[in-house]
């Protein structure tokens, strides 16, 4: 039986002292919750689909494989835009103009984040992202197309941006960002680097594209085990920083995330499991559901609070 959803929400504002403070605003501002769900079988996930269409929690679509780069062999080529079509077809109806996710790792993800990697080198491997991301909305003009991770958090440490380099040619073709915020430290606690890679993805988008940002209930980074689940504490935690994470731009408006995408995948639990993993899922987005509404209710409440609103303050973008 999972534990009472109210329980660990109660238990997180008591250790947290929610509500989060949140900057004075002109409406209410509430992250948006979705799902990208990896089922490997058709008949997954009943619950959770139940769930998602009961509380509008939509799924995000995910062009897996490389996005538009099928054979992610880093060329973009005939073979791999009309199998890319084919997914388009079959994925997203003409007109569709919602979400809309490339998961392009391979082969370049480990270059990505060399913290030693050239300008020029850097130059060369963003040339298959821009084409992908050009090709995608060809395809699907209207849909919002981003890069699953990007950027990660060495194209906002200061390794990088000390040395100049940038992935800003992906960000100004992104009508979406998706970083992510995966819980790889066992056991340290992220949550203010979490905030602070948010906030500098914020800055970097600049408010042109609103930034959804993929949570995983799962560790990462144990040696290819992924069947360890973070604690709840831990997990809204880490959600939580990125809630928390704003950029202030030059006219005073201040900028947030538009919400948060639930990643996780069949593939790593055994058969038997599914359906303890079903009920999971919907544990961890009730999870998110609440304490979206806890950070909205925050919002409310400052702006009730500040008799004088700053105009702009609180683009859900």
């Amino acid at each position: 039986m999972m534990p009472s959803m109210l329980t660990t929400i109660l238990a997180f504002a008591a250790q947290t002292g929610q509500p989060p403070q949140a900057p004075c605003q002109t409406h209410a501002w509430e992250p948006q919750v979705r799902h990208a769900i990896k089922f490997t079988e058709r008949l997954q996930g009943r619950l959770t689909r139940s769930y998602a269409s009961a509380s509008e929690v939509e799924e995000v679509p995910m062009a897996y494989h490389g996005g538009v780069d099928q054979r992610t062999d880093g060329v973009i080529d005939a073979v791999d835009i009309e199998r890319f079509e084919t997914w388009v077809a079959s994925a997203l109806p003409p007109g569709y103009s919602d979400l809309a996710c490339l998961d392009y790792e391979q082969p370049w993800w480990k270059e990505l984040n060399d913290r030693d990697l050239e300008a020029d080198r850097l130059a060369d491997i963003l040339v298959p992202y821009v084409q992908g991301l050009r090709e995608a909305r060809r395809l699907r003009p209207d849909a919002q197309w981003g890069y699953w991770g990007l950027p990660c958090l060495r194209h906002t440490g200061d390794v990088w941006t000390d040395r100049g380099l940038s992935i800003e040619v992906v960000l100004a073709e992104s009508s979406v960002v998706y970083p992510s915020i995966y819980d790889c430290n066992r056991e340290l606690d992220d949550t203010a680097r979490t905030e602070l890679h948010v906030s500098r993805v914020l800055a970097m988008v600049a408010g042109r594209a609103p930034v959804h940002v993929f949570v995983s209930p799962r560790y990462c980074g144990e040696d290819g085990d992924w069947s360890h689940f973070v604690p709840d504490e831990d997990f809204l935690s880490q959600v939580d920083a990125a809630m928390r994470a704003t950029w202030t731009d030059a006219a005073g408006r201040t900028h947030r995330i538009a919400g948060v995408i639930l990643w996780d995948s069949y593939g790593f639990t055994e058969g038997d499991q599914w359906h303890h993993l079903d009920e999971r899922h919907v544990h961890y987005l009730s999870l998110l559901r609440d304490l979206a509404v806890s950070h909205r209710r925050a919002a409310e409440v400052n702006r009730a609070d500040d008799s004088s609103p700053a105009p702009g303050v609180g683009e859900e973008t």
